[in-house]
């Protein structure tokens, strides 16, 4: 089987699905629950997060209530060298900047970059029940993961979890899935 073939189709059929989630803002308040109650049980004080876009999981929500619990939040930035650099996120969304992709991220003049945090929620299109994810096909993330120890959490409405997802050793794997 070609893995690229077939993730380029799993891609573009996950989208569509994706788009037409029903029930999305109830659906995504009980996941977003059951992330607050984990966040809590792993007293968890600093998180590395995406800014959604297009219809990925909505993540306002879940950076307001760690705002608001003193969970210090930390937003992905594409640096010069193609890769991704976290920085402090103070809920100030007109700061950011859309970059090459039209995803917001932090601007030019942010300073605070911190590399090393523990726990982060990692977009992406599809899982398999392994914990294996399809993302956009840049690697970003994978790359990331690679060079840093991180506890990766996913965020999946349950019409985005495949029974398997082919992958290889570069892909990373979820080690805590929140869905309904």
């Amino acid at each position: 089987m070609n893995i690229n073939l077939s993730k380029k189709e799993i891609r573009a059929k996950m989208k569509s699905i994706r788009n037409n989630i029903p029930n999305r803002l109830e659906r995504e308040k009980d996941i977003q629950s059951q992330l607050f109650a984990f966040l809590k049980k792993e007293n968890i004080d600093r998180l590395a997060i995406y800014i959604s876009f297009d219809s990925e999981f909505n993540t306002k929500g879940i950076i307001k209530y760690c705002l608001l619990n003193n969970i210090k939040i930390y937003i992905p930035k594409i640096n010069k060298e193609d890769e991704l650099d976290f920085y402090l996120f103070d809920g100030n969304y007109s700061s950011l900047i859309k970059n090459k992709f039209s995803i917001l991220e932090p601007n030019d003049n942010s300073s605070t970059l911190d590399n090393n945090i523990k726990y982060m929620i990692i977009p992406g299109l599809a899982c398999d029940k392994q914990g294996y994810r399809i993302g956009y096909g840049k690697g970003y993330y994978d790359k990331y993961i690679k060079k840093h120890d991180t506890y990766k959490i996913g965020l999946y409405f349950k019409e985005q979890i495949l029974n398997y997802i082919p992958h290889n050793e570069d892909d990373l794997c979820y080690d805590t899935i929140f869905s309904n």
